[in-house]
């Protein structure tokens, strides 16, 4: 069976257990949204960064120390774009009810229900 569990504000599977396939699929789309979004700080710091006058100059000369500062630059980079990308993507999503299956609907009176979307 396809499809992602539903919950409650408390975390309590609804509906008998039965799996949306309407929040799967909007699961799907936030993580790919997510995923995208992390990739923007990780490509665009370091290029801004290095092509700087002061380490484009202090650098260029110096392989060793260009290296080890592309790598810094990367990691920081990472370091702040994950947690960013994560706060603007939370693992847990509301979806109103009237947007997923009609059998939803049939098992609760809650306007607006929960899935987990995982990382």
């Amino acid at each position: 069976e396809t499809g992602i569990p539903i919950m409650d504000d408390h975390g309590e599977v609804l509906a008998s257990g039965l799996r949306s396939r309407a929040a799967a699929k909007r699961a799907v789309y936030s993580t790919l949204l997510s995923r995208a979004t992390l990739a923007i700080p990780c490509f665009l710091i370091p290029a801004v960064l290095t092509s700087t006058w002061p380490l484009y100059f202090y650098c260029s000369g110096h392989n060793a120390i260009s290296l080890y500062v592309s790598t810094l630059v990367g990691m920081l980079s990472f370091g702040l774009g994950l947690p960013a990308t994560i706060a603007i993507s939370p693992r847990v999503s509301s979806i109103d009810i009237l947007d997923l299956e009609p059998e939803f609907a049939e098992h609760t009176t809650l306007d607006v229900v929960y899935y987990n979307k995982g990382l």
